[in-house]
């Protein structure tokens, strides 16, 4: 009972899957950062996503080009990044391009 309790803590503790950005939390992470804006308004907003499971398995593309290219946007206004993760065992990263 012990063994299995500390085994879990140790991959609790020392789990491999984070956004790499922002304020990172070891049970629950979720907030937005602005990376860049120009303060003008935007009509158009894409996204673009990357995931991580249990620091083994990451797959997406997060970049600013892909999510410009999911809005058909033109004119970038402003970059945001989105950061989720739960328990260190799955993380999502998300970029956001707002313009038009």
């Amino acid at each position: 009972m012990i063994r299995n309790i500390i085994t879990f803590c140790t991959v609790l503790l020392f789990s491999c899957a984070t956004t790499g950005s922002g304020p990172q939390s070891l049970l629950f992470t979720d907030h937005t950062l602005a990376i860049y804006s120009d303060g003008e308004s935007s009509k158009k907003q894409g996204e673009s996503c990357a995931y991580s499971v249990l620091g083994l398995i990451a797959w997406g593309d997060a970049s600013s080009q892909t999510s410009q290219k999911n809005a058909y946007v033109t004119k970038i206004r402003s970059i945001d990044q989105r950061s989720f993760s739960f328990l260190g065992s799955y993380a999502k990263l998300c970029t956001i391009v707002k313009g038009n």
